[in-house]
């Protein structure tokens, strides 16, 4: 079932001054929680909790602009609070451009000086993939607690014989056996893993992530992607929490740093010494 066609009148919340542009990856001022990185067709949602930072009772505004310069239709959700927040509702259609958007998110921060006050004067953005040809895998949320009534229209009685009936349960050891886990576990090398749409990947972009139990980083560089292992090659320290843009891997073990392609470059107070590493 289709939905029915929202619009927003574009606001240019993206070419709005504002004093203070938000860079945090949920962001300080309205701390943004749930968002997703791709949105596909139906509804999704995220949570705006806000922060001491902005001014009581200032009018938040969200904007959404699709690869094309469009409006994707954004509204928040009136009279439902969610995780101490609230909450946000995007809708996408068929005919919603597949590509980069972008959320765009503004208020009014306090202890500005006085030409920024009384105005949208900071501005959170994030990018998001738009597949509008995917199914929507968002867990439905409702307002108020669904309510079910049944009623039995017929009674039928029917008895069965035990012994026809051919059942098969899981052994125990399926459960517990390390053998058996550890070929299971052994599978996940030997498939492609979905870890993001090139378009996501700007240039020193630093992407770690988990393929069964070892740590990976993706980055790109030069415009090259680079895959290499998220450990430092000292003591075997995890490079890499946040995904972000960088321009160099620093260990924050020993400082060994490395390029964003994975080659080693330096290690304080080793710089004189000969066939180091």
């Amino acid at each position: 079932m289709s939905l029915n066609k929202k619009e927003n009148q574009y606001l240019g919340l993206d070419k709005l001054n504002v004093y203070k542009e938000d860079t945090k990856p949920t962001s300080k001022y309205f701390k943004v929680s749930g968002i997703p990185d791709n949105l596909t067709i139906g509804k999704s949602s995220f949570v705006i909790r806000g922060s001491k930072f902005l001014k009581q009772e200032s009018e938040l505004r969200v904007e959404v602009i699709d690869s094309k310069g469009g409006v994707i239709y954004s509204e928040f959700v009136k009279d439902t609070e969610q995780s101490n927040g609230r909450p946000v509702t995007i809708e996408v259609y068929e005919e919603t451009p597949v590509g980069m958007a972008t959320v765009h998110i503004v208020g009014e921060m306090k202890g500005v000086p006085r030409k920024w006050r009384g105005i949208y004067n900071v501005r959170w953005s994030k990018n998001i993939f738009v597949d509008s040809t995917q199914f929507n895998k968002e867990p439905i949320k409702f307002k108020t607690k669904p309510k079910i009534a049944i009623q039995e229209k017929n009674l039928f009685l029917r008895q069965f014989h035990s012994e026809s009936i051919e059942t098969r349960q899981l052994s125990s050891s399926y459960y517990t056996d390390s053998t058996t886990f550890h070929s299971i576990f052994s599978k996940f090398s030997n498939f492609w893993h979905y870890v993001g749409h090139y378009s996501q990947f700007e240039d020193g972009l630093v992407k770690p992530f988990t393929i069964g139990d070892e740590p990976i980083i993706i980055s790109k560089s030069g415009g090259s992607f680079n895959c290499f292992s998220n450990v430092c090659t000292h003591r075997g320290m995890i490079l890499v929490n946040d995904e972000g843009c960088r321009k160099a891997l620093v260990c924050p073990y020993h400082g060994r740093t490395f390029s964003l392609d994975g080659n080693f470059k330096s290690m304080p107070e080793f710089e004189k010494v000969e066939d180091f590493p």
